[in-house]
């Protein structure tokens, strides 16, 4: 996950990484990376808190404007960041960029998620097809600016799993009114 960061041309980025009370050996390897590039930030919570309270406190921690979300067994193709912020440079007013992603067991063996194809790139409007086909955090670019005033973030513990994600996209996508198809496969 952090190697496929690390290798995007465009270098204009931090990464935090929440560490929420793992187990196994999770901690050492990011403080590894932490040591190795300025990039990469490094919180270990002393509580458990799950995967939406986590995005929450990573959201208000960013300093950047644009936040994308990277669960720790996926990875980014080559090159997705700099598509993304060819999109942001022409399109100031957007707030969301969706963009297509593969399945994959490992690098050898992906399959394109079909579903997610829209059939062009650029300014789409909102519409109950477009919602219900992407539901997940990860294949998005958000301002982060639009995520805190429409507090598009989990504010308590009772949502603990990913499909606490759901709410937030579907809304984002209603409050966004339009947002940006970029025809690009860019995540695993």
């Amino acid at each position: 996950c952090l190697d496929s960061i690390l290798i995007q041309d465009y270098r204009r980025f931090e990464v935090i990484c929440l560490d929420d009370c793992s187990t196994d050996t999770t901690t050492q390897i990011i403080e590894q990376y932490v040591r190795k590039d300025s990039h990469i930030h490094l919180v270990k919570n002393k509580t458990n808190q799950g995967p939406g309270l986590l995005r929450a406190q990573g959201l208000k921690m960013a300093q950047g404007d644009w936040i994308l979300f990277c669960d720790n067994d996926d990875w980014y193709e080559h090159d997705v960041f700099w598509q993304l912020s060819k999109v942001i440079e022409r399109n100031k007013n957007i707030n969301i960029i969706e963009f297509r992603y593969y399945i994959s067991q490992d690098k050898n063996n992906k399959k394109v998620a079909d579903w997610l194809n829209r059939g062009q790139s650029g300014i789409k409007k909102v519409s109950e097809e477009d919602i219900m086909l992407a539901t997940a955090l990860w294949n998005k670019c958000y301002k982060k600016e639009f995520l805190i005033k429409n507090e598009l973030y989990e504010k308590s513990g009772e949502i603990r799993s990913s499909c606490g994600e759901i709410p937030i996209v579907l809304t984002g996508f209603l409050l966004a009114k339009e947002f940006y198809y970029l025809d690009f496969i860019g995540y695993n």
